[in-house]
């Protein structure tokens, strides 16, 4: 969806604040396929 995004946050574990920072940025990814008009395989792309 070309939309930039900063994700920022605080934990004091580490290797919790990487996990939870993959898991959000793989969420973004997948909605990004899902309603991406430049992708001709998007849901957004085959509505139109």
């Amino acid at each position: 969806m070309t939309t930039p995004i900063e994700l920022e946050f605080w934990a004091e574990d580490k290797e919790l604040a990487n996990r939870v920072g993959k898991e959000v940025l793989a969420v973004f990814h997948q909605v990004d396929e899902q309603m991406s008009r430049y992708r001709e395989e998007s849901e957004v792309s085959r509505l139109n």
